[in-house]
Order: C-alpha cells, then sequence, then structure tokens
C-alpha cells in the first residue's frame, strides 16, 4: 500500500502554524506486515512502529 499526500506551498520553506494538522488513519491490511519495512517515501527511513490498542 502506499499513501501519498501532496500539496502546493505559497510559500515555500516556511512552515505555516496555521495550517498544521495532526491525523491518525487505521486501516486494516489484507495480510501481516511481518519482517516488511514500513517506509516514508519522501525521506526513505522506516516509520516507527505503534502498537495496536
Amino acid at each position: 500500500m502506499e499513501v501519498k499526500i501532496t500539496g502546493t506551498e505559497k510559500e515555500p520553506g516556511k512552515v505555516c502554524v496555521m495550517m498544521a494538522k495532526s491525523f491518525e488513519k487505521t486501516v486494516t491490511l489484507e495480510e501481516p506486515l511481518e519482517d516488511r519495512k514500513v517506509v516514508d517515501a519522501k525521506s526513505g527511513e522506516r516509520v516507527a512502529e505503534k502498537q495496536a490498542k
């Protein structure tokens, strides 16, 4: 699965704290991740695992 969030910066490089939002989305996978990594598509860095509630 790949999730990509895109947007257009009005002032590139400048952070707009008025627009900052934090969100979470729970999804059901068709099969377990097992030993596969979840990575950030932009940075290529591994995304930290969060334990199920």
